[in-house]
């Protein structure tokens, strides 16, 4: 990945990180830089090239490990099917014991 005046260099930047990357400097001298729309296939070791000013260019490599979501988001989505048919079913049986119990009592008055 290659960087010009806090902007891409998309020249100097592999064809997959065009559009995904965004560098945001801080006034101290670090840079921060993001990378978006991250794939297993970003996995990997990635060699940094910052230009500032006329100086020689500096290079940072990093290991950059990528995993996939945790499943929590598909135990909401569980959970959420289990609420939609067991409150349902409650109400239902709620209904029948009422209404059995009402039936019980108009034999019983007779």
């Amino acid at each position: 990945m290659g960087f010009h005046r806090c902007k891409d260099a998309l020249d100097l930047q592999a064809e997959r990180f065009h559009g995904r990357t965004k560098v945001f400097p801080e006034k101290n001298g670090n840079v921060s830089l993001q990378l978006r729309d991250v794939t297993l296939n970003d996995t990997g070791t990635y060699h940094v090239y910052l230009f500032y000013h006329n100086c020689k260019p500096i290079e940072r490599t990093f290991r950059l490990t990528v995993t996939e979501k945790p499943a929590e988001r598909n135990s909401e989505v569980k959970g959420r099917w289990i609420a939609a048919v067991i409150v349902p079913v409650l109400i239902l049986v709620g209904i029948i014991i009422y209404y059995l119990k009402r039936r019980q009592e108009e034999e019983n008055r007779r």
